[in-house]
């Protein structure tokens, strides 16, 4: 994994920044990604996510944001990643996420969105998923949704909290 070093591209008029990495922990996520769940910048497609990720309200924003939007190729690692009640839409091939503990504790939406996605991937993570709430409510939320989509779930786990007994659609 390369990581990017200021003093590398400092004073320099063209400056390449494809496959580079970079690092995201909670104090820093609003200067990678926006309000909306966005990455902020085609620059950046890897990312290593470390620590907890939870409440993350941009300054000029109203809410906290609820979801990861992955439009494009994306790799994201997790580095004793914790992600708290945050769920990812996959709406672009070639998407990585791969060593994360996801933890959904009254499920709104279903915790991952694979849509129209050619060569998606989930490995390596945990995920705890409550949608106890939301079935009482009518709604029927699961851990992974996946439609039209080609994808790889390996060596996941998955604990879900529900009535519902799905738990990839």
């Amino acid at each position: 994994i390369d990581y990017l070093d200021y003093s590398d591209v400092e004073g320099k008029t063209i400056v390449n920044l494809r496959n580079n990495t970079v690092v995201v922990v909670n104090d820093t996520f609003f200067k990678v990604f926006g309000s909306d769940g966005f990455i902020a910048s085609e620059l950046f497609e890897n990312f290593i996510f470390k620590g907890q990720f939870s409440d993350l309200k941009a300054s000029d924003a109203s809410q906290v944001v609820s979801t990861f939007n992955l439009d494009g190729k994306t790799t994201i690692i997790g580095d004793n990643a914790y992600i708290k009640d945050i769920s990812f839409n996959v709406n672009g091939d070639d998407v990585r996420i791969d060593n994360i503990i996801l933890n959904i504790t009254d499920a709104s939406s279903n915790a991952f969105n694979f849509l129209n996605v050619k060569g998606g991937t989930l490995v390596n993570s945990v995920i705890y998923f409550n949608s106890t709430k939301a079935g009482s409510e009518g709604n029927d939320y699961v851990p992974i949704f996946a439609s039209n989509s080609n994808i790889i779930l390996n060596n996941n786990t998955i604990i879900v909290y529900s009535d519902n007994s799905a738990l990839v659609l």
